[in-house]
């Protein structure tokens, strides 16, 4: 309690400190900031610091909630996680004494548009975490560096860990067009190095070598999802999309790099998959999500009383494009259809309330929580990004509105979360507390739905040689405007919408020269470019 005297038309300031420390933290930190002035010379640091950080990607778009989202706070939250994975949180205290390796590999792709050229180092320090064999070490600690101290055999290995590398990888490729860094050696954590290309191959050859009866991924002790337990006897159609996805993007890197032979066995082993997912996995209208290999058991099947349909299935057979056209329309469709609700889709339902451990550790939670059929935030952007890949504006939209904190800012007595930050799940129709949003900040949900708004929804995606600009937008939109720096060439970018079109762009105009299409060759761009898509 403070008691403060003004004369009449007098100023005075005074500063608030509150922190944690000795009395000689304290005295050095009241010493610093209660000086005149310096605070307010500190919160001009501050605010120039993340506009510098945040200045490489704006749009102004006909919804003020999606540009604050996209502009601001989701862009604010991945340089968060980016920067503490999830270990600088009251949930997970005392659980995450470093940086998880799937958390960690996803994150560094929201920050790719804004600042590839700090992704680098993490991403280098993940690949290091790769053991021989392929897979990874599940938790890497906070200040390892290339060849640090790292305990490789603290933890079995997960089927998806290394997978991620691939996403992530090629998208720093194409943003930063650092092809060299396929060549830069790296360490093993059990000893050894490689060169990035080679981790790359062996994170195939990991999954490749832990194929079950159906000739599928097996689980092990998690793929993505810790709750399902599928261990060495069960198939996880989830990842075998990712592998599947991992042997197109590497396949597409022996060919820029004319490794005849790499080239030729990414293409028969994916061949190979595609022949078992489209034989076992796709049933009537879905993808399953795992084959237990017990019983007969399968997730995900058709009339399951339980889990009969799961999201990531469907969205990954979209994002991975090992779905035909058919298969990824009614995927996504059932998937709209039995888990869509106003505040997100449920990652699997009908929840569990029988079948359990040791398998699904989900039912450990109430219907309607978590894994157990909760609106898991992470998947969410992938469920947008598929929709935009299926040219579906109105609906990925809608998918976006339902999950965005900043639609929940008149609602926070039913959200009970800050209303500009993800969190990790909301819970799910079966729930009392329908829409209520828990564990915020330190979450993949930051990456996944950035992503999701910036490559799908705005469409600007980069590539080995150019730009593509794509949108997939709201029919309702009659353009919007963004500006893009990519690699260090500024872009001022104006949409027209006048067909009001939900995709499909039918030409650009580059500095005042028409291009075909919806591609920008990096060698058209100069340091400063207006640029005009027209969609139609």
């Amino acid at each position: 309690q403070m008691e403060i005297e003004l004369d009449p038309g007098a100023v005075k300031e005074f500063v608030v400190m509150v922190g944690v420390g000795n009395e000689e933290t304290a005295a050095r930190v009241r010493e610093k900031y209660g000086r005149a002035g310096v605070v307010a010379k500190e919160l001009a640091a501050i605010r120039a610091l993340w506009e510098e950080r945040l200045s490489n990607f704006k749009v102004t778009t006909p919804d003020p909630d999606f540009n604050r989202m996209v502009n601001i706070w989701n862009a604010y939250q991945c340089f968060l996680t980016f920067s503490w994975s999830r270990a600088a949180s009251y949930i997970y205290v005392g659980l995450r004494d470093g940086l998880g390796y799937r958390d960690t590999v996803q994150d560094i792709q929201g920050v790719m548009h804004l600042a590839a050229d700090t992704t680098a180092e993490r991403l280098s320090a993940m690949l290091a975490g790769q053991k021989r064999d392929g897979s990874a070490v599940r938790l890497i600690p906070f200040h390892f560096a290339p060849g640090g101290e790292i305990d490789a055999e603290r933890y079995p290995p997960r089927s998806d860990d290394a997978l991620w590398l691939f996403p992530t990888v090629i998208r720093y490729l194409k943003e930063s067009g650092d092809m060299a860094f396929l060549d830069r050696r790296l360490p093993y954590a059990d000893g050894g190095e490689a060169t990035v290309y080679e981790h790359l191959k062996k994170a195939l050859e990991f999954p490749l070598s832990h194929l079950g009866p159906h000739g599928l991924v097996l689980g092990l002790e998690a793929d993505w999802n810790d709750c399902l337990v599928l261990a060495d006897t069960g198939e996880t159609v989830f990842v075998s999309f990712q592998l599947y996805q991992g042997l197109v993007i590497f396949a597409s890197l022996a060919e820029r790099k004319n490794h005849t032979s790499d080239l030729a066995w990414a293409q028969a082993e994916r061949e190979k998959l595609s022949g078992n997912l489209q034989r076992h996995a796709w049933q009537k209208d879905r993808f399953v999500r795992a084959f237990l290999n017990i019983d007969g058991v399968v997730m995900g099947a058709p009339g399951a009383e339980e889990g009969a349909v799961w999201l990531n299935p469907q969205s990954w057979s979209v994002i991975s494009g090992a779905a035909t056209g058919e298969q990824a329309t009614l995927a996504m469709d059932l998937a709209g259809k039995e888990l869509a609700t106003e505040y997100g889709l449920m990652l699997c339902h009908p929840a569990f309330r029988k079948f359990g451990l040791p398998v699904i550790r989900a039912i450990v939670f109430l219907p309607g929580m978590k894994e157990n059929a909760g609106i898991f935030s992470h998947t969410q952007g992938w469920a947008i990004l598929a929709e935009t890949m299926l040219g579906r504006g109105d609906r990925a939209f809608a998918y976006y509105r339902n999950t965005s904190p900043a639609r929940m800012n008149d609602r926070a007595d039913i959200r009970a979360m800050e209303p500009y930050v993800h969190g990790q799940f909301t819970h799910g129709k079966d729930s009392p507390h329908h829409g209520r949003s828990e564990v915020h900040w330190l979450t993949g949900t930051a990456s996944t739905v950035q992503v999701a708004a910036v490559e799908g929804i705005l469409g600007v995606r980069p590539e080995f040689d150019g730009l593509v600009i794509d949108p997939c937008i709201p029919s309702a939109w009659d353009g919007f405007r963004m500006e893009r720096v990519f690699r260090g060439k500024k872009l001022s970018i104006a949409v027209e919408n006048r067909t009001h079109a939900e995709k499909g762009v039918d030409h650009l105009v580059v500095n005042g020269e028409t291009i075909k299409g919806n591609f920008i060759p990096i060698t058209q761009l100069n340091d400063q470019n207006e640029v005009q898509v027209v969609m139609g």
